[in-house]
């Protein structure tokens, strides 16, 4: 029974490495590679879409009505249905955004991390790193701004901030929201694949955070609030992220296939990328959430 668990192990960890490899070793199209090219700017966002229209529509609403000056917003389409990739990419050129999408990720299927952090990962080495930006705000595609702010002080002074997870004497910055400075955080290459007890994110614990002095890293807020009626934290809790940020927790609906915003707020018109960033903030307002 040993020997076998060891060979299932062993036959697992050959196969993730060879889809990671099939992930993060695709270059990107000639296409992406002239949007890459024009971003100029100091600072972006990037966002990993997956198969959710109507909550990138709420994410871009708040980063360009909130976020002055301006930064450059990076879409990169990690959807398994055509239909949400046409749906993304529409609200990407409304917006402004420059849309990229993802390689094939044959993690999708059946392991949800492991799909989120290797498309971080391709991102990182193949868009980020072939650009220009210094400044980089890693965000969940659940994460949207509610009021008035600056990119700036999340990244002065600071190789990286964001919301701080601790597991087995170990620690890391959750990358659904994750400030990082690039010419502050320095050593090797990036990779946000889980290490160890540590999800998503762990591995640059490893390679980065452990060596940064306590100057070097900024721990932000993240305080949870009911906003609805059923028990457990995914369907009935949202987060507020350093005070002005939202994380509906659960906005895909992963946990019971209905998403809190069916629960929060009715579409206006059949198409559920007509929600409005507005008629949710009033809404979580009605329910007791301490937005400003």
């Amino acid at each position: 029974m040993v020997n076998q668990a060891l060979a299932l192990r062993a036959m697992r960890f050959l196969r993730d490495k060879a889809f990671y490899r099939i992930v993060v070793y695709r270059r990107v199209s000639p296409e992406s590679l002239k949007h890459i090219d024009r971003l100029s700017a100091d600072t972006a966002v990037l966002t990993v879409a997956f198969n959710q229209p109507a909550l990138i529509r709420l994410q871009l609403e708040g980063l360009t009505r909130f976020i002055q000056p301006a930064p450059a917003i990076i879409i990169v389409d990690n959807s398994s249905h055509p239909e949400s990739r046409q749906e993304i990419a529409a609200l990407a050129k409304e917006f402004g955004a420059t849309y990229i999408r993802a390689p094939f990720n044959p993690f999708s299927s059946f392991q949800g991390s492991l799909s989120h952090a290797s498309t971080l990962d391709w991102a990182w080495s193949r868009i980020i790193g072939e650009s220009r930006v210094n400044n980089v705000l890693l965000l969940d595609h659940d994460i949207f701004p509610v009021a008035k702010l600056s990119l700036g002080s999340l990244f002065q002074g600071v190789a990286a901030a964001g919301v701080r997870e601790e597991r087995a004497g170990m620690w890391y910055l959750w990358p659904g929201f994750l400030a990082i400075n690039r010419d502050l955080m320095g050593g090797p290459p990036l990779s946000f694949m889980p290490y160890r007890e540590l999800d998503t994110g762990g591995s640059l614990w490893r390679s980065h955070y452990q060596s940064l002095s306590k100057d070097s890293t900024k721990f932000l807020t993240q305080a949870p609030h009911q906003v609805g009626e059923r028990g457990n934290k995914q369907e009935s809790e949202i987060e507020l992220i350093d005070g002005r940020w939202v994380h509906l927790v659960d906005g895909s609906g992963w946990l019971d296939g209905v998403g809190k915003l069916d629960r929060l707020v009715s579409a206006p018109t059949s198409s559920k990328t007509k929600w409005r960033l507005e008629d949710l903030i009033g809404r979580l307002k009605q329910l007791g959430a301490p937005l400003p």
